[in-house]
């Protein structure tokens, strides 16, 4: 189950995740994630240009043992020449990173598909030329696969997933995907981690969405179930889902992950599934 976990790289650029108290993650950790990762059979990592200097750190540490995936940030209204424009975003990715050729590569705007006609040629030729083995989107809502499966030829789908976001499954794009043989890696497996949160230090923002919270915390006292385990059983069971990205704050934390995955079988989730975006999109949250 350890080659379904894909590292989250946003922890190495940026203050991420509402239940982060470390900040970013420290070299030292980084390493030690690293070299874990390979002990249990972890081997992809996700990162993004946006992170910061994620991949800066990725490049000083995967020693090529691992299997890349990044994502190419909006691009700009004013780009004639697409080709240029990837190419020279792509190399300098490339040159951060350490490496010569990547996974995936993906889009973190989607609908860029559709407003620069020659954006999509231009990962294509990625491809052809052997720099990355896949093209994708990395998407928000299921909405936006509407807009593009069938349109353009995707090979890798990257999609919020958790107990309450269910829109993925719920909307029958997770089946349509599975059937299309398009690779699905879902991200947001803790809600940024406030599924793991303890009721008390949940933020204020949260208490319109009490009735969800208190099924979640009445279902993990009543079960006695790892409330990581728990996350984790939704997309690592699934045989529709090939990889789910895990951010982790520290080495303990990643321990903690790779001995919740040894205890999933046998997890019968709650039904907490909710479609407001307000709740589901970290983007949207309004926490002072």
């Amino acid at each position: 189950m350890n080659n379904k976990i894909t590292i989250g790289g946003a922890q190495f650029g940026l203050n991420y995740g509402i239940g982060n108290s470390t900040s970013k993650l420290s070299r030292q950790d980084i390493r030690m994630i690293f070299d874990r990762a390979l002990e249990v059979g972890v081997d992809s990592i996700d990162t993004a240009i946006n992170y910061k200097k994620s991949e800066l750190i990725i490049g000083e540490n995967h020693k090529n043992n691992f299997k890349i995936i990044t994502k190419l940030p909006r691009i700009p209204n004013n780009i004639n020449d697409s080709n240029e424009w990837v190419n020279s975003h792509i190399m300098a990715s490339f040159k951060r990173l350490n490496v010569k050729k990547i996974y995936a590569v993906l889009l973190h705007n989607p609908l860029d598909l559709l407003s620069n006609k020659n954006l999509y040629n231009s990962l294509i030729l990625l491809k052809k030329n052997n720099l990355v083995e896949k093209i994708g989107i990395s998407i928000y809502s299921p909405l936006e696969l509407e807009k593009l499966i069938g349109e353009f030829s995707l090979d890798l789908i990257q999609s919020p997933l958790n107990i309450i976001d269910r829109r993925l499954e719920e909307s029958g794009w997770l089946d349509k995907l599975f059937d299309l043989k398009i690779e699905v890696h879902t991200r947001s497996c803790f809600l940024q981690g406030l599924l793991l949160m303890k009721k008390n230090k949940r933020p204020r923002y949260f208490n319109k969405w009490s009735t969800i919270f208190e099924r979640w915390d009445d279902w993990l006292l009543d079960t006695k179930c790892n409330p990581i385990s728990a996350c984790l059983a939704l997309p690592i069971l699934s045989n529709k889902i090939n990889r789910t990205i895990i951010g982790t704050d520290n080495i303990h934390q990643f321990n903690e992950i790779i001995i919740a995955c040894k205890n999933l079988h046998g997890i019968n989730l709650p039904n907490l599934s909710s479609s407001d975006t307000s709740l589901v999109n970290p983007s949207l949250w309004d926490i002072q």
